[in-house]
C-alpha cells in the first residue's frame, strides 16, 4: 500500500513470515542511508542492537535487561532496587532521555543531531 502527498509518501509492504533478523535488515534497507544518523526501532527484542528499555511498572513484566540482552539504558517509572550495570533514567523525564541519546550519538562521532 502506498499513501502519498506532495511532501511525503510512506510505503507499506506485506512481509513474508521470515526470521526477525531478516525483517529488520529489510526494513532498514529501505531507508536512505546517506540521510540517517539514528534509526529508532520498536520491537525486535531478540536482535543484538543497542536497546533503550522502556519499563512500565504497571504492566507487571520482567526486565529485559536482566536477561543479558543488549540494553544500554533503562527508562522506567519504577524504583529499581537491584544492582544493574546500566544507566537508569526516569521514564517521565523526556529531557534526560533526549540528552542521553544525543550524548550517545556525539560519543559515536555523529555530530549533526
Amino acid at each position: 500500500m502506498l499513501i502519498g502527498s506532495k511532501k511525503r509518501s510512506p510505503l507499506m509492504i506485506e512481509q513474508k513470515e521470515t526470521e526477525q533478523t531478516m525483517r529488520l535488515l529489510e526494513h532498514i534497507s529501505h531507508l536512505d542511508q546517506s540521510k540517517q544518523s539514528l534509526v529508532l526501532v520498536e520491537g525486535f527484542k531478540p536482535e543484538s542492537i543497542p536497546k533503550i528499555e522502556l519499563y512500565h511498572s504497571n504492566l507487571g513484566q520482567t526486565l529485559i535487561c536482566n536477561s543479558g540482552e543488549s540494553a544500554i539504558t533503562l527508562t522506567t517509572d519504577a524504583a529499581i532496587t537491584e544492582k544493574l550495570n546500566l544507566i537508569i533514567l526516569d521514564l517521565d523525564n523526556h529531557t534526560a532521555i533526549v540528552k542521553f541519546i544525543t550524548l550517545l550519538l556525539i560519543t559515536n562521532g555523529i555530530h549533526h543531531v
